[in-house]
């Protein structure tokens, strides 16, 4: 048995049903017996692509979604699009930008005061390939963006998704998106050095991205393995869409892109559409029961790499992480 029809059949058999046409499941199919009402998520990358996808149909299940982001005027246009479709749908857009750790503790800030029990955290936004550059905190941009943003505000809200699990007594999830490039990061995986003093000779930004993309599952399994220790009420899961046409390829050559993206349609037994792509995360979101520290595909596990499941890797980065965002983690936050 192939490892795609593996991988249909394990997906199959945790319950959701797969698309007649595509035999793979959508974002809707995988929550199709969800009732999010009640409930409140928080998407980072909210108003294109996957993490569009996970809003409207987080949305169309009854919960309510905050779309954290950086452009007020798109997610305007998200909100606009998907209320034609669900009138009811209850969205409300504040500010992050996750290169920037200062605006994500602000965000955190900002969101506590909104009185609002987070009960699903979604890890989604991100950047691919970009050239070098570095963040206004002065780390490499691609880590900086798809790990450390999210690793500060995550733990900055755990205490909040604690308490939601605790008082609705329905386990709180941590959903992070990482990427098959997760296998393809620098040798070695992660260059630590580098990581705290970024330099532009030796940049790779294939390498980089798929070190950020490593970032984001280490951190999962290191995160879930602390959670379990304190038997916490939230879980922590990562999952790979498959390969999806978004905007995180807007540094490609356009026409490249669209020629890439027809051929790879029609022969990659990884494409996934957008409403497909969002499965797994919507399904990680809203599942009754998931294993924590998985990766996730098509709403069933799928192995990582060898580097992905290194314990010391990723408590030497999460080490580092803490390290970076010390100025702004809360007092006996300890993780």
């Amino acid at each position: 048995m192939g490892m795609w029809s593996a991988l249909r059949d394990t997906a199959q058999a945790s319950g959701v049903k797969f698309s007649e046409h595509s035999g793979k499941p959508t974002a809707e199919e995988a929550a199709k017996d969800w009732d999010g009402n009640g409930k409140v998520a928080i998407v980072t990358g909210p108003y294109a692509g996957l993490g569009k996808e996970t809003t409207r149909v987080l949305a169309l299940r009854g919960a309510e979604v905050v779309m954290a982001g950086r452009s007020k005027a798109k997610a305007d246009a998200a909100i606009d699009e998907i209320r034609k479709e669900n009138p009811g749908a209850k969205l409300r857009f504040m500010e992050l930008d996750l290169s920037s750790l200062a605006s994500v503790k602000k965000f955190a800030d900002d969101f506590r005061a909104t009185g609002l029990a987070p009960n699903v955290l979604v890890n989604n936004a991100g950047i691919m390939l970009c050239p070098y550059g570095l963040s206004a905190d002065g780390y490499e941009m691609q880590f900086a963006t798809n790990h450390l943003g999210h690793f500060l505000l995550t733990r900055l809200l755990l205490p909040d998704l604690e308490a939601a699990a605790n008082a609705s007594g329905v386990q709180s999830r941590v959903v992070t998106v990482s990427s098959h490039a997760h296998h393809f990061p620098y040798r070695g995986g992660l260059r630590f050095d580098d990581l705290a003093k970024p330099k532009a000779k030796g940049y790779n930004r294939s390498s980089a991205y798929g070190a950020s993309k490593l970032a984001n599952i280490l951190f999962t399994r290191e995160l879930d393995s602390r959670l379990r220790g304190r038997k916490s009420g939230v879980t922590a899961v990562c999952s790979h869409p498959g390969l999806v046409p978004t905007e995180l390829a807007r540094n490609f050559n356009p026409l490249v892109l669209r020629m890439a993206m027809w051929i790879l349609r029609k022969v990659a037994p990884s494409y996934r559409e957008i409403r497909q792509g969002a499965s797994s995360q919507v399904y990680l979101c809203t599942a009754p029961k998931v294993d924590g520290g998985e990766y996730y595909m098509d709403c069933a596990i799928m192995p990582t790499s060898k580097q992905a499941l290194d314990r010391e890797m990723a408590s030497k980065l999460w080490g580092l992480s803490e390290d970076m965002c010390t100025d702004y983690l809360e007092k006996g936050n300890s993780g």
